[in-house]
């Protein structure tokens, strides 16, 4: 079958490190708690880049945003 994902492309190079410190606690979790990645079965497709089921959008969105204005929704499908 084929499912719908969303990409998310972002951008952190204008961040200072502690934001992109912070960034990465929101996707990949920090002591022992789950980040947003693997709490929504996501995954980093790149550096840069996520792919994620469009139930979560919003989620993902927003928290993002907390973090950082640059970046970009692409909607898709992947074959199972």
């Amino acid at each position: 079958g084929i499912l719908p994902r969303i990409q998310i492309t972002y951008h952190l190079d204008d961040l200072k490190k502690k934001e992109k410190v912070k960034f990465n606690y929101l996707l990949n979790g920090k002591a022992g708690k789950y980040g947003l990645l693997r709490e929504h079965n996501s995954k980093l497709i790149a550096p840069g880049i996520i792919e994620i089921n469009p139930d979560y959008e919003k989620i993902f969105i927003d928290s993002i945003k907390q973090i950082t204005s640059r970046f970009e929704i692409k909607k898709i499908f992947i074959g199972e």
